[in-house]
Formats: C-alpha cells, structure tokens, sequence
C-alpha cells in the first residue's frame, strides 16, 4: 500500500487542484488513523481534503473527507464534534450528493463504526437501517455485507444472538463470494460471538481465520482469560495497547476492560486499579452510558476482590 501511495505522489505531484489529489489525500488520512494510530494526522489530513474538495466542487471528496474528519476526532475523545460531522457527511452521501458509490460506502462505514466504537447503539442501528435501504435500491452487495456485519455488533449487545449469528453467517458467506480479503471482521465477530456463547473451541478457529482483526486479537486474549491463562492474555493485551497507541482513546477501551480484569486474575491489584484509572477518565470524557455502566461493573468486581482479600488477611 505504501508503494502505491508512492507511486500517485509521483504521478500527482504537479496536479495538486483536483479531486484525484483529494482521494491521495483520504488514503493518506486513513492510512494516518488505522495504521498510524494518529488521529490528529489524519483531522489535518481531512481538513485539508475537505477544502480541497470545495475548491474544485468534488462533493464525493468533500463529504469524505468530513467523514474522516468526524472519525479521527471520535477516535481522540470528541465525540460530539466527531458525531456532527459524521451525520451531515452520511446524510450526505444517502442523499446522493456523493456521486461516487464507493464513497457512499466508506462515509456509512466509517459512520458505524464510530458509533461502536463510543458504544451508541441507538444510534448505530437507525444507521444500519438507513444503509441497508440505500444498499438494497443500488444492489450494493459488498456495502450490504459490511453493513450487516456492523449491524451483528448491535444485535449482540442486545442479546439478539440468534439475529446476529445469521446477520453474521450471511455477510461471511457473501463476502467470501465477492470480495474474499473483507470476510475477515464477520468471522472475528463470529468468534466473539462464539466466545459469548462459551464455545470456546469454535470461537478460537474463527480467531485464528481472522488474525488481523482487533476483534480477533482482543477475542484470543479473552479466552485465554476464560480458560486460566491470565498471565497471557494481560500480556498480550499489552502489546495490543503499546501498538494502539494512547491518541486513540475510544479504541482502548476494550482492551482496558480486559486488562483489568486480567491484572485482577494475576493478582496484581496494582497493575489492575492503574489501568482502572485510564479506563475510567477515558469513560468521563466521552460520556457513553454503555462504557460508563461497564466501568462500574469493572470497578465494583474490582472492590469487590478487594473486599474479600482483606477478609482473607483479617
């Protein structure tokens, strides 16, 4: 991917006023955001697009370029900020104002995945409802398959599990069909899924199918968690968290929640409360009634170990 990105500087290097220059500019905030772990890179990148797109009357690059903006900025912490611009680009883009589809796609994607990522599943499904509609009148089929991928994560924190394993099935086996290097995120979800239901063997085959996935790696780490192995999964849900980086706060939480838990399961209470403490102030700062209930599970069984040590030493 690097190459390439090389090889359209080259090409773009003396047409800077026009929307292919936009779209250099949208790979290299994406690259930016999910490679780098670098959400201010990618806002600066964005911003620029964005104005790019207006200067040259590109709406596609324009309200893709806000969508990125909206993501990177949900990414560092503001949600409020990152959510407006999100729904005025994916409204937007299912209004057809982006012409290009393919942009259609990545603006509602990237709409969801924010949503998930600050846990607002309310407003995850309305979108997922909204996309699969426009899905459907354009025959979008790979759009369709992510979005009902996406729309599974939803089903599952509702307790549809029944709903979104055949959400997740059907996306999986559509994927493999049209576009076989994207059925990874149905088959990670599928193992989460799997690991909900304490299927743990099927949940680690489907892991191990989709090793790229951030599902996957935080799904291995909560089965070894499950099955005893506390010592490897806090480590490798270290590792996990060193890579991430601390620029994107929305994107540790899940990891945080385990780690704690796993600390908790060593013994190392103090590696557990520190950690406690990020996932809590990161919880403080979005505002998610999701995250914040989670955290105060995490905190009560966390007072709860304590309680019952100091009832061991007395």
């Amino acid at each position: 991917a690097s190459g390439w990105l090389e090889r359209a500087r080259h090409l773009l290097a003396d047409d800077r006023e026009t929307p292919e220059y936009g779209w250099l500019l949208l790979r290299e905030g994406e690259m930016a955001l999910f490679r780098g772990h670098d959400p201010a890179a990618a806002i600066e990148i964005a911003v620029r697009a964005a104005k790019l797109g207006r200067d040259v009357g590109d709406q596609s690059v324009e309200f893709t370029a806000l969508a990125l903006e909206g993501l990177a900025l949900v990414s560092s912490g503001d949600v409020t900020g990152g959510m407006r611009r999100l729904d005025e680009a994916t409204i937007a883009a299912t209004a057809g104002d982006v012409k290009e589809l393919h942009a259609v796609g990545v603006v509602c994607c990237w709409q969801i995945f924010a949503c998930e990522r600050v846990r607002d599943y309310d407003r995850a499904a309305q979108w997922c409802a909204r996309v699969q509609e426009f899905t459907k009148r354009w025959g979008l089929r790979p759009l369709s398959a992510v979005c009902r991928t996406q729309y599974a994560g939803v089903l599952m924190w509702r307790g549809e599990w029944a709903t979104a394993e055949a959400e997740l099935t059907a996306a999986a086996h559509e994927l493999e069909q049209i576009r076989p290097a994207m059925a990874g995120p149905p088959l990670a979800r599928l193992g989460e899924l799997r690991l909900r239901q304490g299927r743990f063997d099927e949940a680690a085959r489907l892991f191990e199918q989709s090793p790229s996935q951030p599902q996957s790696r935080l799904g291995l780490a909560a089965l070894m968690l499950e099955r005893g192995n506390a010592d490897e999964s806090a480590a490798l849900l270290e590792q996990f968290l060193a890579q991430q980086g601390s620029a994107e706060a929305t994107a540790r939480t899940g990891a945080l929640e385990l780690l704690v838990r796993a600390h908790s399961a060593r013994g190392d209470s103090t590696a557990a409360w520190h950690r406690f403490r990020e996932l809590r102030q990161i919880a403080s700062t979005l505002g998610s009634e999701p995250l914040t209930a989670s955290v105060a599970a995490v905190e009560g069984a966390l007072l709860r170990q304590r309680g019952e040590l100091a009832e061991a030493v007395g």
